[in-house]
């Protein structure tokens, strides 16, 4: 009695849990691979530079457990260096009246983002996308749940509930709520 009942609303629960750890391995996946390949340019770019030095200036970036910062005036520094440096950079994309998008990320963040994770800023994956901003042009298969738009040619666009926008997949993985969050 109730065996099929039974297997269709276990079957669904298990889907809904399989889903959500699917779209965050995959969007961690991602980001992931994104790390990787900027330490394999970093490599190609420096050939004096080994994979010591890359795992020194790691951890050095890391935030640290207890007291200061060993580097701190090293790192004032270089925000200063570094904001001087950027002082021309201005938002990627803008709205017809050619003012600032208020979602892109400043001169700071930037350097904040390219600190803790020795990643370059790259607008194309950092930058988040409003349902107008994303491509049209193509057929996509859009998530029940969660929103997500996965493309014909492969790209998937991960949907932020919180903020009403869209990132690109290998972005810097958003905070993501747990599963029994929903109900």
């Amino acid at each position: 009695d109730w065996f099929f009942t039974r297997m269709g609303l276990a079957i669904s629960i298990f889907n809904i849990i399989t889903r959500k750890i699917n779209r965050d391995a995959l969007e961690n996946l991602a980001w992931e691979q994104r790390l990787e390949e900027a330490r394999e340019e970093k490599l190609m770019a420096d050939p004096t530079l080994t994979e010591l030095d890359l795992m020194r200036e790691k951890g050095a970036s890391s935030g640290r457990s207890y007291g200061n910062s060993a580097r701190y005036e090293e790192e004032m520094e270089e925000r200063e260096y570094v904001g001087s440096r950027r002082g021309g950079r201005v938002g990627v994309r803008g709205n017809a009246r050619n003012t600032p998008n208020p979602r892109t990320m400043t001169d700071e963040e930037i350097a904040d983002f390219e600190r803790e994770y020795g990643v370059e800023y790259d607008p194309y994956y950092d930058e988040p996308y409003t349902e107008d901003e994303l491509p049209t042009d193509m057929k996509f298969r859009k998530d029940s749940l969660y929103k997500d738009r996965r493309y014909e040619n492969g790209e998937i666009f991960y949907y932020d509930d919180k903020q009403n926008v869209f990132y690109r997949q290998g972005s810097k993985p958003r905070k993501n709520r747990p599963f029994w969050q929903f109900w």
